[in-house]
């Protein structure tokens, strides 16, 4: 999560002017805004407290206690004015670093706006291109931003997901990322090849930046958007700072353009295709998590190697002791044991899985379906 600077919180605040009934998108565990201050304010997430409860706890920022209450869950592939209370229209909105990982941004920012009335305004905070992982990644055109608008993807497209994966950088801080220092590229060309093909040929839900933007950019956009009848809104100057921007948009009614129709092989047939492809999907999420988890191990373990021979260099400066090369071994020797036993139980999910789903591994009637996105 982002933690937002004082002076870019005041200027949202100032032009967001939150008061009465308000919504923030995905709080998560750090939410812009609290209910403490705001008491008309709502949380909504795409899945329940208990659930992000438990996703909350694996990352090393949480805190117990930490994780607000949701007060209505976004069901995937629902209207957000279907899911909300009957009759409820906000004031004001807030969605912090969401907006990026979604896959069709016209459509879901129409989707909140519906929510709100006449004159209610909705702050967005994006991550800057320039400063992030983003940043060797080309800038999101027009001409995408409407393609997606009208083909209404669900979940990440196979080209969002490659272009992702194949061009996001790491092991760079902010300053080294602005003064355009090479990085070095986060994903192998294996991850490339094999997660795209997966999500093009299932329909896999990969969280991924569907969309980069600067400031300027994403001004422009919303603003042509805007002119084209694609949306309603004003959008306010950029707030920036060196790691994100934010924009106010204040409704203006609604668009004068609608999506075109989905075609038939566009729809979602249940049954039992659905739930296979449903478990195709799980293990592949679980096996892309496991390698992240074994990548995770190997560096900090690698980073414990050297810190330990730096300490004998400098306290004798000659061959390491039998001691550092007892700690050396045994560092590894734990590395290799993480490493199998995570294998292991890919492995043993596999074959659960292989038995659930039977012998004919072909997709069923409902391979085209796909999970909707938050």
């Amino acid at each position: 999560m982002v933690a937002h600077s004082e002076s870019m919180t005041n200027a949202v605040l100032s032009r967001l002017r939150p008061t009465g009934c308000g919504l923030e998108v995905a709080p998560y565990f750090d939410p812009f805004l609290h209910k403490r201050d705001h008491p008309g304010l709502c949380y909504t997430d795409y899945c329940s407290t208990e659930e992000l409860l438990q996703k909350a706890r694996q990352n090393p920022g949480y805190t117990e206690g930490a994780l607000p209450p949701i007060d209505f869950v976004w069901r995937p592939g629902e209207a957000l004015q279907a899911c909300a209370p009957p009759g409820l229209r906000f004031e004001y909105a807030v969605a912090s670093h969401v907006l990026e990982h979604v896959a069709n941004p016209i459509g879901w920012l129409n989707d909140v706006l519906a929510s709100m009335a006449d004159g209610a305004r909705l702050a967005l905070f994006l991550p800057d291109r320039r400063s992030n992982g983003d940043r060797d990644r080309h800038l999101t055109s027009f001409g995408e931003l409407v393609a997606l608008w009208a083909t209404r993807p669900s979940v990440p497209t196979a080209t969002q997901v490659a272009d992702f994966l194949a061009n996001s950088i790491s092991s760079l801080g902010p300053a080294e990322l602005l003064a355009g220092k090479p990085g070095t590229s986060h994903y192998t060309d294996d991850d490339v090849l094999s997660l795209t093909r997966l999500v093009a040929e299932t329909g896999h839900y990969l969280d991924v930046h569907c969309t980069v933007w600067e400031p300027l950019s994403f001004v422009a956009a919303i603003e042509r958007a805007s002119r084209m009848g694609l949306m309603n809104v004003e959008v306010s100057e950029t707030i920036d700072d060196p790691l994100e921007f934010a924009v106010v948009l204040t409704k203006r009614g609604e668009p004068r353009h609608q999506p075109p129709a989905l075609s038939p092989a566009a729809a979602e047939p249940p049954g039992i295709g659905a739930l296979r492809n449903q478990l195709e999907q799980r293990m592949q999420e679980l096996l892309f998590h496991q390698r992240e988890a074994e990548n995770n191990t190997l560096h900090r373990l690698n980073m414990l190697i050297d810190f330990a021979a730096e300490l004998t260099r400098r306290s004798e400066p000659r061959d390491p002791t039998p001691e550092f090369e007892a700690l050396r071994h045994l560092i590894e020797t734990r590395s290799y044991e993480v490493l199998f036993h995570q294998r292991e139980a890919g492995h043993n999910i596999i074959h659960r899985l292989d038995m659930l789903l039977g012998a004919d591994r072909m997709p069923g009637p409902g391979a085209q379906s796909r999970p909707p996105e938050r």
